[in-house]
């Protein structure tokens, strides 16, 4: 594969991770993961084969088949996710070309969207405030910009290419 061979085990790791740190921003926005939330998580892993990022769906194939001992494995870790997702924004400077880079942490993204959504009321929207602000935060921790999710694939695309 020919992302994994530009980092190390540990590096390739904690990107990998950086969808469970994603997970549980958004779905312990409210202090209660749901059932809802983790198939979402689940479907998505299981959907990855799909994803337009070639560097997503790299690091998310691998755990494809595995997912509930990599979850495992993710939970005796320790990283904060706050932190985590810094170092992410950092691993991937100048190891992958910028475009990379930036749709695959749109795609994180959207995948803190689509948990958001996979659960909440009926009526209104199906994020909360306390969900969006969390999506809002890992934004920021990932270094992106409004004007970068507005840019071709936006968010919206890659939330339909997504399609859990």
């Amino acid at each position: 594969m020919a992302f994994k061979e530009k980092y190390t085990v540990e590096e390739w790791r904690k990107l990998q991770y950086a969808l469970f740190w994603v997970f549980d921003a958004v779905a312990g926005a409210d202090n209660k993961i749901d059932k809802k939330e983790k198939k979402t998580l689940e479907n998505i892993v299981a959907n990855s084969g799909k994803f337009f990022n070639d560097l997503a769906r790299e690091l998310f194939m691998e755990i494809k088949d595995r997912f509930e001992n990599f979850y495992g494995d993710f939970e005796k870790q320790g990283l904060k996710g706050e932190q985590g997702l810094q170092e992410v924004a950092d691993l991937l400077k100048g190891k992958v070309l910028d475009e990379t880079a930036l749709n695959y942490k749109k795609t994180l993204i959207a995948i803190g969207v689509l948990i958001g959504h996979s659960s909440g009321s009926l009526f209104g929207s199906k994020l909360s405030d306390e969900e969006v602000a969390q999506v809002k935060r890992v934004g920021e921790l990932l270094k992106v910009s409004v004007g970068d999710l507005e840019k071709s694939p936006n968010l919206q695309q890659i939330i339909q290419s997504l399609n859990v």
